[in-house]
């Protein structure tokens, strides 16, 4: 509600009363419409904070996976921006975790965008050390196996133990999954689908989610991906198998609600109210 501002040349109108009990009246309802205005703005503010935990209407369904190829594509800013949101140990930087990802990204000799071939396919025995010539790692694998486990170590240096989503194999769910993601993947974490596929995870969106893998022996490359949430529950759902992080970084990750930036939005719209 917008409060009308008198006019400069109103003050002048010569029978205008001053100082009489009417006006005293109408300025102490004045302040009361302030306040309760002060009131509905703060009110509204918390209802924002607690939207988040009441849930939003039911999107619908979308299939959807697509493979970045440009190192000048806006969503890699976008999901190296959002690693900031994840929790880390002390012992791990947010800089130096980015700083890796973008080294497997778009400058390591099997880079995502413009890498080589990633010499260490599936059909081979397993391999016990893999390196790039700047990294080298032990690692009990082979193709997208050997991939993610080579990377988690390079940014956590351990492999990490399994934890599992708690939901049966092929009965995953979208926000099964995205919520087990959110609160429990950081980046480079190796993510597996039992007896089917390994990748490292980099971000959430809204959604869907970004990671890097190796597909496949005939296309021998490293990929960088984004894939929807209800697709890959698809997927996994289709060859009925378990879905596992190796948890090399234990941390949760935070999914407070900013409440500094809406008490700050808050204060703004009380003070356009009642001005």
């Amino acid at each position: 509600m917008w409060l009308k501002k008198r006019r400069e040349s109103d003050i002048f109108i010569p029978d205008r009363r001053t100082n009489t009990a009417d006006d005293k009246i109408k300025a102490e309802r004045g302040i009361i419409m302030k306040k309760r205005l002060l009131s509905v703005a703060l009110t509204f503010c918390m209802v924002l904070a607690f939207v988040p935990c009441i849930g939003s209407p039911a999107k619908a369904t979308t299939y959807y996976s697509a493979t970045i190829k440009q190192a000048s594509d806006s969503r890699i800013p976008t999901m190296l921006s959002a690693v900031g949101n994840q929790a880390f140990p002390s012992t791990v930087s947010v800089s130096d975790v980015k700083s890796k990802l973008s080294y497997f990204i778009t400058e390591g000799p099997w880079a995502a965008i413009g890498g080589k071939s990633f010499p260490y396919p599936n059909a081979s025995s397993y391999y016990t050390t893999i390196t790039d010539g700047k990294y080298t790692k032990e690692v009990r694998g082979t193709g997208c196996f050997a991939y993610a486990n080579f990377v988690s170590q390079v940014i956590y240096n351990t492999i990490g133990t399994r934890l599992n989503l708690n939901e049966a194999a092929g009965k995953m769910t979208k926000n099964g999954l995205k919520a087990f993601l959110k609160e429990n993947a950081q980046a480079g974490e190796h993510v597996r689908v039992d007896g089917s596929h390994s990748l490292d995870f980099i971000s959430c969106a809204e959604d869907g989610f970004y990671y890097l893998d190796y597909r496949a022996d005939s296309n021998p490359y490293i990929t960088l991906t984004y894939a929807t949430y209800d697709n890959f529950v698809k997927k996994c759902n289709e060859v009925g198998k378990q879905l596992w992080i190796y948890n090399a970084n234990t941390k949760k990750n935070s999914e407070a609600v900013p409440v500094y930036a809406l008490v700050v939005a808050g204060e703004e719209l009380a003070r356009i109210l009642v001005s």
